[in-house]
């Protein structure tokens, strides 16, 4: 009897899966789980094989698109950088300026109007979090923040974000800190669950590490 490529995937599916199902409480119903593993896994090379090829020589396509995509448009996408810096540029020295100027926004429009209540919402928010601080950092410096000129231009958006430096790594509050999880994993590891570690519990897992089927 000639079986197909397709019933015997079919039929290492169903041994799987009766497997899968049933407690395996034998040593011979595990050694059967490999045997069905290393069975599986050289069906899998073999079904594998006619197209590994083909999605290389597709990876090999795609490759050389992306280098003649950048080739080609490369220059434009540099012009197009170059033109937001220098937007960005111009933008922050007018904001400057008004700073210095001690100018400030027109009665609100709706814009600012927007703006102050998201803010306001989001002071809200932070009290509700139980920071209190920070709301009222924040409340401190809200008529600052919606009362700012705002700048606009006709096909363009200017959207704010900030970055931060720690000068003083001594008064960051506690909250600020990650603890290492490699280094405590790496310890727990060394002495095989055994931690005095304050804090940290260790929970032994395991995993199967099964020969594969030999390459066809």
């Amino acid at each position: 009897m000639n079986t197909t490529t397709n019933d015997k995937v079919r039929l290492a599916l169903h041994w799987s899966a009766v497997l899968t199902r049933n407690a395996v409480n034998t040593k011979l119903l595990a050694q059967e789980l490999i045997h069905c593993f290393q069975h599986c896994d050289k069906l899998l090379q073999k079904q594998r094989k006619p197209y590994d090829l083909k999605v290389k020589k597709a990876y090999q396509k795609h490759k050389e698109s992306i280098a003649g995509l950048k080739k080609e448009t490369g220059n434009l996408e540099l012009s197009l950088e170059a033109l937001r810096e220098k937007l960005v540029e111009w933008y922050e020295k007018t904001k400057k300026k008004m700073e210095k100027d001690g100018k400030r926004s027109k009665p609100f429009n709706a814009e600012v109007t927007l703006l102050q209540e998201k803010w306001e919402a989001e002071v809200l928010a932070l009290e509700e979090q139980g920071k209190v601080e920070e709301a009222e950092l924040l409340r401190e410096n809200l008529p600052k923040t919606v009362n700012e000129e705002i700048v606009t231009l006709d096909g363009a958006r200017f959207d704010e974000s900030w970055s931060c430096e720690v000068v003083d790594v001594n008064k960051l509050p506690a909250k600020y800190f990650k603890p290492d999880l490699k280094k405590i994993q790496k310890d727990i590891e060394s002495l095989r669950g055994v931690t005095s570690i304050p804090g940290v519990s260790a929970t032994r897992t395991y995993r199967s590490v099964l020969t594969r089927a030999k390459s066809l």
